[in-house]
C-alpha cells in the first residue's frame, strides 16, 4: 500500500478496548461508508444490512457529514451513500441530515437505484443466483459505483468466489479461473446437489444387489 493510501486508512480508524484487549476499529464515518458500500454492493438483497445502517443512525452518533461526503467521493461511494439514504427514506421512514438529502437530491440515478435494491429484496435466493439475474447484475456494478470500468464490472461478473474456496488457485494463476469457468460451474453445481441430497450415488440408492434391482 502507499504511504498516501496508508495514512489515509489510518485516519479513519481508532483505538477500542473490550475486556481488556486493545484494538483498531473504524471510525464512525467510515463504519457508516463501510455498511453503505457492502450493502450496495449486493443490491441490499438481504434487507439485514439495511437494518444495520438503520442501527447505526438510531444509535446517534456523531457523525462528520462533510467528512462523510469527502470520503465518498474520494472512494467513488457516493452513489452508494445517496441509493442509502433513499432506502432509508423509503423503507424506515427515518429522517435524514440535510448534507445527505443533498446527497440524494445531487444524485439523480439514486431513485432508480434503489427501486432496484427493493426488487432484488423481493427476490428469492434461487432467482437471485439466476442466470437472468446475474447477466441483469452485470451493469449494475458501472451503475453504483461512477469511476469504475465496464470492462472490470464483466470481469468480476464472469467469476465467483464459490470457485475460489472450490477450487484455490496461487496469485500467479489466477488467469485460468476464467477459461476453466465451465468446468469449474458443472463441480460446483454438482457439489451443491450432493449437499442438498439432490444427487445420490450409486451406493445410496435403495435397491438390492441379488440379480436384478429391486427396489426395496
Amino acid at each position: 500500500m502507499e504511504d498516501r493510501a496508508c495514512c489515509r486508512t489510518l485516519e479513519s480508524l481508532r483505538g477500542d478496548e473490550l475486556d481488556g484487549t486493545s484494538f483498531l476499529n473504524l471510525k464512525d464515518d467510515a463504519l457508516l461508508l463501510l455498511l453503505c458500500d457492502h450493502g450496495a454492493k449486493h443490491q441490499w438483497s438481504r434487507i439485514k444490512w439495511l437494518s444495520d445502517v438503520a442501527g447505526l443512525l438510531a444509535q446517534e452518533r456523531r457523525f462528520s457529514w462533510e467528512n462523510i461526503l469527502a470520503l465518498a467521493d474520494r472512494f467513488d461511494l457516493a452513489l452508494a451513500l445517496a441509493q442509502a439514504g433513499m432506502l432509508m427514506r423509503w423503507l424506515y421512514e427515518i429522517p435524514l441530515p440535510q448534507a445527505w438529502l443533498g446527497l440524494v437530491a445531487n444524485e439523480k440515478r439514486s431513485v432508480p437505484l434503489a427501486a432496484q435494491a427493493v426488487n432484488a429484496m423481493l427476490l428469492s435466493e434461487k432467482e437471485q443466483f439466476a442466470l437472468p439475474a446475474r447477466l441483469k447484475n452485470a451493469v449494475y456494478p458501472v451503475r453504483i459505483r461512477k469511476r469504475l470500468r465496464g470492462h472490470v464490472s464483466l470481469s468480476s461478473c464472469l467469476l465467483s468466489t464459490d470457485e475460489f474456496k472450490e477450487c484455490p488457485l496461487p496469485d500467479r494463476l489466477f488467469w485460468l479461473y476464467f477459461p476453466l469457468r465451465p468446468l469449474l460451474w458443472f463441480i460446483i453445481t454438482i457439489s451443491r446437489a450432493r449437499r442438498n441430497g439432490a444427487l445420490l450415488s450409486i451406493s445410496d440408492l435403495p435397491f438390492e444387489s441379488r440379480g436384478d434391482v429391486h427396489v426395496r
